[in-house]
C-alpha cells in the first residue's frame, strides 16, 4: 500500500492519493474532504465525494464500503491523531462506525479482512478489524514516512527495523517477528508485499535497484501456509531489477494482482514495469570479483516495459497495474489520472490511451458550497 502525499502548495487541493488492494478504486484526500473513483479497465469515474473536513489519509478495504480517514488539520474535527472508520452509504453520504485516537500523528493506515494497522512515527498498532481491539504494539526506530506494508491474505507486516534492515512480523498467528532482511543497498526507501505475502519488493532511498525476496512455505495439518523458520532459508533474494543508475525518490512499487508484474514509479518521468517470471540474470566471472552493490547495478535485470510521462506531467507519481495486466494506471503530481496500454508479449513502451483530470482547481473547490446531506 503505497501512498502519494502532494506538496502543501498544490493548487488543486489534493493532499493524498492511493489505490485499493485490487486496483479497482482510487481514493483521494483533499483540503475539502475526500473522494473515491471506480476504475474499470480503461474507464474512470467518481463514485463518492464529500467536502467537509480536510483528509490526509483515505484508506480503503478492497471494494468494501469501509474507509479509514485521518485528518489533515489541527482542529479536533480534522486531527492528524484521530482515525475515523466510516461506512459509505451512497454517492455523497457516509456513516460513522468508530473513532480511534492516538498520541502522535498517524502516518499510514493499512487494512485487510482480519487486521487494521495504524502506523505512527515510532509505533505500529495492530488491531482486530472486527472490533478494533488493540492486539499488539510494535516499537520501531523513527519512521517519519510511515513506511510499512501489510499482505492482504496472510497478514504479514514489513517495516524498517533500522535504517538498513527490514523486519517481517506475523500479525495473525504468533504476533512476533519472524525474519530480518538486509537488502544491503542503502537506507530503506519503499516496501511492497504481493497479495499473498510470499514475495516482498524493496528499494533504498537511492532508487537505483529493486530487490525481490521470496518466502519458503510448508504444509501443516490444518492445510494453512505458515512460514518456515530457518536461519538462512526463510526470506531469500530471488530477483534484482535495475531501474537506472541515477538516484531518484521512489514513490511506489506495486505487484500486479497475479504477482507476475512489478511496477515502479518515482520522481523521474519514466515508469518501469518488470516481469517476475523472467529468469534471473546469471552472475558472470567479472561480477564475482567486484563489490555486491556494484555487481547488482551491472547485472540487474532491466525493465520489461516502461511508460513516459508527457511534458507537464513529469514529477512524483504513483502507479498500479490493472487486474487483467493490460493497463497501467498513473496518478500524476498535478492530479491527473492516466491510463496506458501494456503489450503483454513484447512489453517495450506503453501507449497513453486516456487521461482524466481528477479534481478541479482550488478556487473552484473553495467556491463550492458544502452539501448539507453529508454527515
Amino acid at each position: 500500500q503505497e501512498i502519494m502525499e502532494f506538496p502543501s502548495d498544490n493548487n488543486n487541493g489534493v493532499i493524498y492519493a492511493n489505490f485499493n488492494q485490487n486496483m479497482t478504486c482510487l481514493s483521494l484526500g483533499t483540503k475539502m474532504g475526500f473522494s473515491i473513483y471506480n476504475i474499470y479497465d480503461s474507464n474512470f469515474e467518481k463514485c463518492f465525494e464529500t467536502k467537509k473536513h480536510p483528509r490526509g489519509v483515505v484508506a480503503m478495504l478492497n471494494t468494501t464500503s469501509l474507509v479509514g480517514l485521518v485528518g489533515a488539520g489541527n482542529d479536533p474535527t480534522s486531527s492528524q491523531r484521530k482515525l475515523d472508520i466510516v461506512k459509505i452509504i451512497d454517492k455523497n453520504k457516509h456513516e460513522h462506525v468508530c473513532t480511534l485516537n492516538f498520541v502522535t500523528p498517524i502516518l499510514n493506515v493499512l487494512f485487510n479482512t482480519s487486521r487494521l494497522v495504524v502506523v505512527l512515527e515510532t509505533k505500529i498498532h495492530i488491531h482486530e478489524l472486527q472490533n478494533t481491539k488493540i492486539l499488539f504494539t510494535i516499537s520501531t526506530e523513527p519512521n517519519p514516512k510511515g513506511i510499512c506494508t501489510l499482505s492482504f491474505e496472510n497478514s504479514l507486516l514489513a517495516y524498517p527495523k533500522s535504517k538498513y534492515e527490514i523486519e517481517i512480523f506475523d500479525a495473525i498467528n504468533t504476533m512476533q517477528p519472524i525474519a530480518t532482511i538486509n537488502p544491503q543497498d542503502g537506507p530503506i526507501g519503499c516496501l511492497a508485499f504481493d497479495s499473498v505475502g510470499e514475495r516482498l519488493a524493496t528499494t533504498s532511498v537511492y532508487g537505483t535497484l529493486i530487490k525481490v525476496f521470496s518466502c519458503v512455505y510448508e504444509e501443516n495439518n490444518n492445510n494453512n501456509n505458515n512460514p518456515v523458520i530457518e536461519e538462512d532459508g526463510l526470506w531469500k533474494q530471488i530477483r534484482n531489477y535495475r531501474r537506472g543508475t541515477t538516484s531518484v525518490e521512489i514513490q511506489s512499487i506495486r505487484f500486479s494482482l497475479d504477482g507476475t508484474l512489478l511496477v515502479c514509479s518515482s520522481n523521474s518521468p519514466t515508469i518501469h514495469i518488470f516481469k517476475l517470471e523472467q529468469p534471473p540474470q546469471q552472475e558472470g566471472y567479472f561480477n564475482s570479483y567486484i563489490p555486491g552493490f556494484v555487481s547488482d547495478l551491472i547485472s540487474g535485470t532491466r525493465n520489461f516495459a516502461h511508460a513516459k510521462l508527457l511534458e507537464g506531467y513529469e514529477g512524483p507519481c504513483i502507479s498500479a497495474i490493472s487486474s487483467n495486466n493490460q493497463n497501467l494506471y498513473v496518478v500524476s503530481h498535478n492530479s491527473n489520472f492516466l491510463i496506458y496500454s501494456i503489450d503483454p508479449i513484447n512489453g517495450q513502451e506503453c501507449k497513453l490511451e486516456k487521461e482524466y483530470p481528477i479534481i478541479e482547481n482550488e478556487a473552484e473547490l473553495l467556491s463550492t458550497s458544502l452539501d448539507s446531506s453529508i454527515i
